[in-house]
């Protein structure tokens, strides 16, 4: 920073309304307007455009106005001794530079500063994508942990409904006071399992208010997540595939960037070839100029105007072309490389999201029925244990299948909807 420069003050992060109940379509769209890096692919792409731009103003001519003026004092030699000139004098002239013909290399040069572009504008697609993507996972995770903090609650409940059977039991003589000392374990244990949940929710909404690009202490409302529909999967792997060959904007963006190298090869070879020009000027120059022989003044006005056809051709430069076209090559065969790297990575992602749709939409049946059974298995262990049939160590080990049970549902969903959402990012159809 210059002297006299001010530093400019951090703007804060745009608040959500705090009036308003965002589901996941409202959350994407908010984070697509406040998320930073929005903001910064776009102007990625913004510069990008402007360099196509300048390649583009390489067809046409350019313009400058020159000048010099000044003072001037000539000495000339003579017979009869030295004799002094001088005076004021300008020259102004208007001067053109256009290249007619360089054999290809402005085309190659707009042409890999096109595809440039078409890469920064791929790219732009791909941050939406993954912002929209960090927010589903984010509001999914936070949804579960929500769940799961409620979870925790009727967890703290179920053991105090213990605690309190077991004190029943001891004031009519039928249990221990390790029965009593185990149940109030139980409860803690409970307590400490809800503030865990209290605090891993704190930490995942702040999360989701990075991803939306807000202060993690704006409030936010959330909607439920049951308002969330299951997802459909699609028949058939394969046509996920080449779903994602086709519309990934990742690989759109690197078969852009590996035609914009292959541009660079022929605007490398072009080099070997001449340029033909046009130059050209238009002015003039004055002044006025005193000889020290006599006092008077002379004052001068000329034009001068010109116009020239130029040619230029490197016939030896050390090498540095051939090195220039091999360099150039090497650039176009890593961009080809780092292609087909994408694609069977893409193919990989695809191939991952899709097992794991797949294995979430079982779990998710099964944990529904294994929240089923505990309850039933918790509620007759329960009543075995009022009625003597059951004794403390039975009951507490199904309170903790219960509490299992619940969280292995909400992970369930949670990983399914989660899951989907990856499938739809690896196939670039978020």
């Amino acid at each position: 920073m210059s002297w006299g420069e001010t530093a400019t003050a951090p703007s804060l992060p745009a608040a959500p309304d705090a009036q308003k109940t965002y589901d996941l379509a409202a959350l994407i769209d908010l984070a697509q307007e406040t998320n930073p890096q929005t903001r910064q692919a776009w102007e990625e792409a913004k510069a990008a455009a402007s360099r196509a731009g300048i390649a583009g103003a390489r067809f046409l001519p350019s313009l400058a106005l020159a000048g010099f003026g000044g003072y001037s004092r000539i000495e000339s030699r003579t017979a009869l001794g030295p004799v002094y000139t001088e005076g004021p004098s300008l020259t102004t002239r208007l001067l053109l530079n256009w290249t007619l013909m360089d054999f290809g290399r402005r085309d190659a040069e707009l042409d890999s500063a096109m595809q440039e572009l078409l890469r920064f504008n791929w790219q732009f697609n791909r941050k939406h994508q993954e912002i929209a993507y960090a927010v589903q996972r984010h509001y999914y995770r936070t949804a579960a942990l929500q769940a799961r903090l409620q979870s925790a609650q009727a967890t703290v409940t179920t053991a105090q409904s213990v605690l309190t059977a077991a004190d029943v039991r001891l004031s009519h003589g039928l249990a221990t006071r390790s029965d009593l000392l185990l149940a109030r374990q139980e409860l803690a244990r409970a307590n400490f399992d809800l503030q865990t949940a209290r605090r891993d929710l704190t930490d995942e909404r702040a999360a989701l208010a990075e991803a939306l690009g807000v202060s993690p202490a704006a409030p936010l409302k959330l909607a439920e997540w049951s308002e969330q529909p299951a997802p459909q999967l699609p028949d058939a792997v394969e046509q996920v595939m080449d779903s994602a060959l086709q519309q990934r904007p990742d690989l759109a963006a690197k078969l852009a960037e590996l035609r914009a190298r292959e541009a660079e090869v022929r605007k490398a070879q072009s080099a070997y070839l001449p340029t033909i020009g046009l130059a050209a000027s238009v002015g003039g120059t004055g002044g006025s100029f005193r000889p020290s022989v006599n006092a008077r003044s002379y004052d001068y006005a000329e034009p001068i105007y010109n116009a020239f056809l130029t040619f230029s051709w490197d016939i030896f430069d050390g090498y540095a072309r051939e090195h220039g076209v091999r360099e150039a090559e090497a650039r176009a065969g890593q961009a080809k490389a780092e292609l087909d790297s994408q694609q069977l990575k893409a193919l990989r992602e695809v191939w991952k999201a899709y097992a794991d749709v797949k294995a979430a939409q079982l779990q998710i049946n099964y944990a529904e029925a294994l929240v089923q059974t505990a309850e039933d298995a918790y509620a007759g262990t329960l009543e075995g244990y009022r009625s003597g049939l059951n004794n403390i160590v039975e009951l507490l080990a199904a309170e903790r299948d219960l509490s299992q049970a619940r969280t292995t549902r909400i992970d369930s969903r949670a990983e399914l909807l989660t899951a989907s959402a990856a499938l739809a990012f690896a196939s670039g159809s978020n």
